[in-house]
């Protein structure tokens, strides 16, 4: 359990949930400190939490299957929510979110959030906007993500292909 009134760094709980709303969240929530470099939530995940940025940075990154590698399509800090799609949608994450800096957290698990939205119409309706355009703007990302390469990605790939094949050939 955490003060409430930490949620209040967030513009989403600021400007939306009352006192008895906080404090429902407040009651299934953690604060949290971890360095730079941890995984928060990784693609394909259940979400059991969401999580609400106090202090620090994180890199939003898909993955881009047919390429084998992930792909940055968000920076998010102070006040930014992450996480909160797989608990409205009851889907896997389709995001992989990273800390960029040392970060602190709130962790609300998914109990405190489902009481939240049992209890209120009204930040449910939010959410479902909010829900909408994260949705969109991960769907624009991952179709960005199918665009050929530029020029420049194109060649330093094909480098990196002739580097390895040169690695390998006898008498390398």
């Amino acid at each position: 359990m955490i003060d409430q009134n930490l949620l209040l760094v967030s513009p989403f709980f600021r400007e939306l949930c009352e006192d008895h709303e906080l404090s429902i969240l407040a009651g299934g929530a953690e604060l949290l400190t971890v360095p730079a470099g941890y995984l928060l939530m990784s693609a394909g995940d259940f979400g059991s939490a969401m999580y609400v940025i106090v202090d620090g940075k994180v890199r939003v990154s898909v993955d881009d299957e047919g390429h084998h590698r992930s792909r940055e399509v968000a920076h998010l800090g102070r006040g930014d929510l992450v996480g909160e799609m797989a608990l409205l949608t009851g889907d896997r994450r389709r995001a992989t979110v990273t800390a960029e800096t040392e970060l602190t957290v709130i962790r609300v698990t998914k109990t405190a959030f489902e009481a939240l939205l049992a209890t209120s119409p009204k930040v449910s309706a939010k959410l479902d906007g909010l829900l909408a355009r994260r949705t969109q703007e991960l769907d624009q990302a991952v179709a960005r993500l199918a665009e050929p390469q530029s020029l420049s990605e194109r060649v330093a790939s094909a480098v990196s292909r002739i580097a390895r094949r040169r690695s390998t050939e006898p008498g390398a």
